[in-house]
């Protein structure tokens, strides 16, 4: 996996994050900060130390949405695989 893919499903889960229900704004500002510490990873992925928190919160996040959100499930999931396989 390369960091244009991920780029790709940084993309895609923006567009997801757009989507959200403007009801649940908690939910929204969750996936909004895990995007965020994603891209600090991408922009520094010697940093292990941020690294480990990173996958920690997006299994977190996985794990919360996977019913209310698949389609937001999957993209994370996505971005996980592919951080994993940059060594991340």
């Amino acid at each position: 996996m390369s960091k244009e893919e991920l780029q790709k499903s940084l993309s895609a889960l923006h567009a997801q994050v757009e989507k959200l229900d403007a009801g649940d704004p908690d939910v929204k500002a969750r996936v909004e900060a895990l995007v965020g510490d994603i891209e600090r990873q991408i922009e520094s992925p010697d940093d292990t130390e941020h690294a480990g928190g990173v996958i920690s919160r997006l299994q977190s996040a996985i794990e919360h949405f996977e019913v209310e959100h698949p389609q937001l499930t999957g993209v994370l999931n996505r971005i996980m695989m592919t951080l994993s396989d940059m060594g991340i």
